[in-house]
């Protein structure tokens, strides 16, 4: 598993974004972004790392990592108002009531596969602008299809 972590662009981001979650930690105005930003990062790390590591050490892991999310809960605690305040501005604008007709949020998935399907046309464009050759074999399997019928 340490092996695949080695690789990019994962290996850099992930350490990109502990660095953003830990200086965002270090100031009160940026604390509960750093919070935000720190769980679901450290999350991810305890379940792969409890994944493959042996009991020993997937419980001292876990205890530490338990310690962290503490730590995180205790940040959140002491700024209690400024999360009510955060919790109050997102609840208020919730709304259990559909924007749209029914009808649209059904058509969603068509219009994801269509999306994927039209995402191929301009690579295919490319492709056989430097293959040009490969339109005819194309267009000879297609004929073999139709004729064989």
């Amino acid at each position: 598993m340490w092996y695949l972590f080695d690789h990019e662009p994962f290996k850099t981001t992930v350490g990109i974004l502990q660095i953003v979650t830990g200086l965002l930690l270090l100031f009160e105005s940026t604390a509960i972004l750093g919070v935000i930003f720190f769980i679901p990062i450290a999350a991810n790390i305890v379940l792969m790392d409890v994944s493959f590591m042996n009991n020993a050490m997937g419980s001292a892991f876990t205890f530490r990592f338990a310690f962290y999310f503490i730590l995180c809960f205790a940040i959140l605690w002491n700024d209690k108002e400024r999360m009510k305040i955060i919790w109050n501005t997102m609840i208020k604008k919730f709304i259990w009531k559909r924007k749209f007709p029914g009808i649209m949020y059904a058509l969603v998935p068509v219009f994801a596969i269509l999306l994927s399907i039209v995402s191929v046309i301009p690579k295919m464009i490319i492709y056989y602008v430097i293959f040009p050759e490969d339109i005819f074999k194309i267009f000879d399997y297609l004929k073999k299809i139709f004729t064989s019928m």
